[in-house]
């Protein structure tokens, strides 16, 4: 199908881009039958999108369900769990090699409004600047109720701020779409030439924040991250995300700012997650991150256990440049 354009007064027309939508499933029928019904109520000509689902091994009969009653969607069969980063980047190889303009990546808790495709497609065609192109996030418990309308980075505290309605984005009622340092993964439509210029997904992550990383490389590139406000999903697990993005030495090679220099460890508050100049190293262990170190509250100069305590904090700066902490090579796979 093609849209018809009128510009100065000359009627012509433009092919409407291609889509490759994605969705990772794993154990999941009952919600990913329940999101390919939205889908296929999508207002969008069906011959200028493709669908497919790649499964992670599942044991509940996802496989059977989509053959069943999705047949002309695509579904690739992983023999088992590889993890949602990895099957996701298999999707988008498919779609490049399909040579599609786009590919909208879903988790499969999702119900998608019928006209968010046609609106996403339409700010995307705005620009070549604007690559990431995000729905807002409702919740499907209280469909009026927002969940997730985007994020805003501090990248010298490695905390992403929850953005609001009204307060941070979308102040003026004419305002079409926001801009955002990061968006919630759930749904995400992203233009090809994104991936053919960032790369995919980064296998680190395995579950989480690999969405925050792909958008701070992509608007590291010079492409625009955005929020629609009339573009709809509902999402059956969103959740508050306000928290630090696994640790800040990323945030901060990745934007190029400069760490903090310190001569002794930072007594940890309670708030964090994950170890923040507070020793040597981190390893990866049991899907958390551990310091290799010990912190004594009554002496904040206390090298770590495993090091000498002449030249107090001298170790910390040892490989690690500005910054005061760094990851050894075991990242999470």
């Amino acid at each position: 199908m093609r849209k018809v354009i009128i510009k100065n007064n000359i009627t012509h027309s433009a092919p409407l881009p291609r889509v490759l939508i994605t969705i990772v499933n794993w154990n999941g029928r009952d919600n990913l039958i329940e999101l390919l019904a939205s889908i296929n109520n999508l207002n969008y000509p069906k011959d200028n999108y493709k669908i497919m689902v790649i499964d992670n091994g599942s044991s509940d009969g996802s496989q059977t369900a989509v053959s069943q009653s999705f047949p002309d969607v695509y579904l690739l069969e992983n023999k088992r769990n590889i993890g949602y980063v990895k099957a996701v980047n298999q999707g988008i190889a498919n779609g490049l090699n399909m040579a599609v303009d786009y590919i909208w990546i879903f988790n499969n808790d999702v119900v998608v409004d019928e006209n968010s495709l046609k609106i996403l497609v339409e700010v995307g065609q705005t620009t070549e600047k604007i690559g990431v192109i995000a729905p807002v996030v409702y919740s499907y418990k209280n469909p009026e109720v927002i969940e997730n309308i985007g994020y805003q980075i501090n990248f010298w505290i490695g905390r992403l701020k929850k953005l609001k309605f009204g307060r941070d984005v979308f102040q003026n009622d004419n305002d079409t779409y926001a801009e955002v340092d990061s968006q919630l993964g759930c749904s995400t439509l992203i233009k090809s030439t994104v991936f053919k210029m960032v790369g995919n997904f980064q296998a680190i992550y395995n579950l989480y924040f690999e969405e925050t990383d792909f958008n701070i490389r992509a608007r590291k590139k010079g492409f625009r991250v955005v929020v629609v406000k009339d573009a709809k999903v509902w999402h059956k697990t969103a959740s508050t995300m306000n928290k630090f993005i696994l640790r800040r030495v990323l945030l901060q090679r990745l934007s190029g700012k400069p760490g903090r220099k310190s001569s002794y460890p930072r007594r940890p508050t309670e708030t964090e997650e994950l170890p923040s100049q507070i020793g040597e190293k981190a390893v990866y262990t049991e899907n958390r991150w551990k310091a290799q170190t010990t912190w004594n509250p009554s002496n904040r100069r206390q090298a770590p256990a495993n090091r000498g305590s002449e030249n107090p904090g001298n170790h910390m700066r040892e490989r690690s440049g500005n910054c005061p902490f760094y990851l050894n090579s075991s990242y999470p796979s």
